[in-house]
């Protein structure tokens, strides 16, 4: 389709050029007419490319539909999953260790420190061979700082623990599904795996809206389990809404 109007637009712009642009004694119209012709084939064309750049955007959302491994969408962890043959707890498929649910309690300690502050109650625990080497809880409205999400804060302690930039072998443990910002930093810092608790509606790129963390067209790729202690994440959430909304 995007090929037959190509076409088309082409075609407009050769009679444009003859109309408009050339002196063809051949054509009758009067200048008057020319240029009522040459302001409808302009409207025309305006559409045709309209219907061009939808087309566009359409293709694009199906490659990433395509793209995105959707098995980490599909195969959420509950924390009643079964005990499979290794010892760890399975569910649809993917793995689930017994430390999983200990560090997401971290996770949610950091969280309960955020809201103690009137912050959105978010954490996040960065662990490397069974040692939390990085903590972080929001911090956005405290810092003034848009970027000071509890993912980057978990990171940027990280780092400074290992003096290096990359995070080879660390799991990142974080209440609620990572945000654009949160999984490009995720990428960047080599982070091995993401366990997150809730999903996000309105940000979430490690499966909700896209993911991010495992689009193959990236340099890396990261292992995404979810799910974790869902509701009582969630419940941190909700119910620091609720009494901000009881507040006002």
């Amino acid at each position: 389709m995007t090929v037959s109007v190509w076409k088309t637009t082409t075609m407009i712009e050769s009679i444009k050029v003859n109309l408009i642009l050339k002196d063809n004694p051949g054509t009758s119209f009067p200048p008057a007419s020319k240029a009522i012709l040459w302001i409808a084939i302009k409207g025309w064309q305006t559409s045709l490319w309209k219907t061009v750049d939808k087309i566009r955007v359409t293709h694009r959302i199906i490659h990433n539909v395509l793209t995105t491994n959707v098995c980490s969408r599909h195969s959420l962890l509950h924390t009643d999953g079964f005990v499979g043959s290794n010892g760890t707890k399975e569910a649809d498929g993917m793995s689930l260790t017994g430390d999983d649910v200990r560090y997401m309690r971290e996770a949610m300690e950091e969280a309960k420190k955020a809201e103690s502050l009137r912050e959105v109650p978010i954490g996040a625990v960065i662990v490397k061979d069974g040692e939390i080497i990085g903590r972080g809880h929001n911090l956005r409205e405290t810092m003034r700082d848009p970027t000071a999400h509890a993912e980057i804060l978990a990171i940027r302690q990280a780092s400074e623990h290992l003096n290096a930039w990359r995070l080879l072998g660390c799991t990142l443990y974080v209440t609620l599904e990572p945000c654009p910002m949160c999984a490009g930093a995720i990428l960047q810092s080599r982070i091995a795996r993401v366990v997150y608790g809730t999903d996000d509606p309105k940000a979430g790129c490690a499966g909700t809206l896209m993911n991010l963390l495992q689009d193959g067209r990236f340099n890396h790729r990261t292992e995404v389990a979810s799910g974790v202690l869902r509701e009582e994440c969630a419940e941190l959430l909700t119910g620091f809404f609720r009494a901000l909304r009881n507040r006002s």
